[in-house]
């Protein structure tokens, strides 16, 4: 460890002459007012991000897509039979070549990216285009969807109830 040496003392002169002093520095006369430069405030630093990307938690990662890869005819077949859709073979052919026809995109252009979703999409559809032709056919026909017919058969069993029950007039 080194130690502290002792500073030399500095020899100052011990007559200085009046000359040898410097003069103080000038002070400057006053400037006009109407001369004086527009003082504006200090500029403020700026902030190199917003607070709200400084206290944000970390996004996570972004997955990458899968690339679409389209069914098989036999893979779509299975799908229908496997939900015990009546004419499974007949629906999932239907299914298949009309999305192969439009390349595997909806009919506004969309791809495709879950074609099993789009299958039960179909089977819906389909269920209801089935359904609203039964009702629209049992109309024409005059069979009526069986309700009136129902309301008519409980109106009279009523009745002979009450009839049955207060004995005839």
């Amino acid at each position: 460890m080194r130690t502290a040496e002792p500073e030399a003392e500095t020899e100052m002169p011990e007559e200085i002459e009046v000359d040898e002093i410097p003069s103080p520095t000038p002070t400057p006369s006053p400037v006009p007012e109407d001369q004086k430069p527009v003082q504006r405030p200090p500029k403020r630093k700026k902030i190199e991000k917003p607070l709200d990307e400084l206290f944000k938690a970390p996004e996570p990662e972004k997955r990458k897509k899968k690339e679409f890869v389209p069914p098989t005819l036999q893979e779509v077949e299975d799908f229908f039979s496997g939900l015990g859709v009546v004419d499974a073979l007949d629906k999932a052919q239907q299914f298949y070549f009309h999305y192969d026809s439009l390349g595997w995109h909806t009919s506004s252009g969309a791809a495709i990216w879950r074609w099993d979703s789009l299958a039960n999409k179909w089977l819906l559809n389909d269920k209801q285009k089935e359904y609203e032709n039964n009702r629209s056919s049992s109309k024409k026909s005059g069979e009526g969807d069986g309700y009136k017919e129902s309301l008519y058969e409980r109106f009279a069993e009523s009745e002979r109830k009450f009839w049955e029950k207060n004995g005839d007039h």
